[in-house]
């Protein structure tokens, strides 16, 4: 539903989060009344860095100085937001979050580190992310082309890069997600390649020898018509697949399944404690071209 629940209760966020996204809605009514619809606050593994996307109101004028203020109050390392009218961006600070990968993922993904706006995607939920990352790793066989689709900032690809495997492709259409996958796979050149494009974009054009790995993780709504069917006339031997909402992964997998594929392990993540809501990772394997 669009009906506003308290994210406190469920204490999914730490306690300083909260206390953080409270002052620095305060702050911004302060300044600008009415002017913030939404901020999203993006904290690191460590919890000790925050920083907010603020989506400002139509017509709404917020300038620099004024999200500087806020952020100050709310004691944030940086703050961005976007004119919803022109598109442009303001920010202050450095409202950027980098994290260790080997904080994700372990000592063997090296010194490399994994960078994100608040605007982009990214998992919530820091004290089981590593074992989420993890899992996909594992599910993901380590020789072969890997695809990951909906790859976000690159939680997933750019780990995999990061632990040896070399031919990786990732495609993320959102532009805040899309800037940052683009910056942490230039770490991982030439065993990943970023594309910023629509998933469906992308899978129109696929043309050659499918992946022997494909990692999707979706929004909510699942795979759209069309990257279900690009997904179906790629046919990679492994789908590895990663969703937030059991409903549209079971709807997805019974096409997948209706077209030959076989699943072969589910495996449930509380990456939203109190909630209704679970993470599910499904692996399901393609058997057409051994027979």
């Amino acid at each position: 539903t669009h009906q506003l629940c308290d994210a406190a209760a469920t204490r999914q966020l730490s306690h300083d989060a909260v206390a953080a996204a409270g002052r620095l809605a305060a702050a911004l009514d302060r300044v600008a009344t009415s002017a913030a619809v939404s901020i999203a606050l993006a904290e690191n593994i460590a919890g000790d860095r925050r920083v907010a996307h603020v989506e400002l109101a139509p017509r709404a004028r917020v300038d620099a100085g004024a999200l500087s203020r806020a952020g100050a109050e709310a004691a944030l390392a940086g703050i961005s937001a976007r004119d919803m009218e022109t598109g442009q961006p303001v920010h202050a600070g450095d409202p950027v979050i980098a994290d260790p990968l080997a904080a994700i993922a372990g000592e063997r993904a090296g010194g490399a580190t994994l960078r994100r706006h608040a605007e982009s995607f990214f998992q919530a939920n820091r004290f089981l992310l590593p074992g989420l990352v993890t899992a996909v790793a594992e599910a993901t066989p380590e020789s072969g082309e890997v695809l990951d689709l909906y790859a976000g900032v690159g939680l997933f690809s750019v780990t995999l890069a990061a632990l040896g495997r070399l031919e990786i492709t990732a495609v993320e259409g959102d532009r805040s997600s899309g800037a940052d996958l683009r910056e942490n796979a230039r770490a991982q050149s030439p065993r990943l390649v970023a594309h910023v494009e629509s998933v469906e974009g992308y899978l129109a054009r696929a043309t050659g020898k499918p992946p022997a790995t494909l990692i999707v993780d979706p929004p909510r709504t699942g795979l759209s018509k069309d990257a279900a069917a690009g997904i179906l006339r790629l046919r990679p031997a492994r789908i590895v697949y990663v969703s937030c909402d059991p409903p549209t992964l079971a709807r997805d997998a019974r096409r997948l399944l209706d077209a030959g594929y076989t699943l072969d392990s589910v495996r449930a993540f509380d990456l939203f404690p109190n909630t209704p809501h679970v993470e599910t990772l499904a692996i399901l394997t393609s058997h057409a071209r051994d027979s």
